[in-house]
């Protein structure tokens, strides 16, 4: 399908658009553009999840950003056996966490970490009678 231009040897093809529908130099195919003040998903996202809710932490109403109650509900869940939750929460802990922090040493783990370690290991073995895994310290799941 060679199409050729009376005044030169333009093949039209893919990627290759007949001379006359083409844009001229300085004109663009969105003459209008982007609209000022539009808002990207991104800042939508990002505006949304600093915002504000009210909840009943420890029987006291408080307000706190959603994307702070996100990762709380997250870690709880974690807390409470959900394998998923867990490997959210950590695949979060390694995206976030400073590089010095995250890397590991030979000398295995530090007297804290082993305590927390312990903890969740004894968190994560108990079950109450239902069968249900225990209740968390800090609140319940949101």
């Amino acid at each position: 399908m060679a199409n050729t231009d009376d005044n030169d040897d333009y093949e039209v093809g893919y990627g290759k658009p007949p001379k006359k529908s083409q844009f001229k130099p300085g004109q663009s195919g969105n003459r209008n553009g982007r609209p000022k003040g539009a808002r990207g998903l991104k800042t939508v996202i990002m505006e949304d999840a600093a915002t504000r809710i009210s909840v009943l932490e420890a029987g006291k109403k408080r307000k706190k950003p959603k994307l702070d109650l996100l990762v709380q509900s997250t870690f709880n869940r974690a807390m409470k056996g959900d394998a998923r939750a867990a490997a959210q929460y950590f695949d979060l802990l390694k995206r976030y966490l400073p590089d010095e922090e995250a890397e590991t040493t030979d000398e295995g783990l530090s007297p804290e970490e082993e305590i927390i370690l312990q903890s969740l290991k004894m968190r994560l073995s108990r079950t109450n009678p239902s069968g249900a895994d225990e209740e968390v310290e800090n609140g319940e799941d949101l």
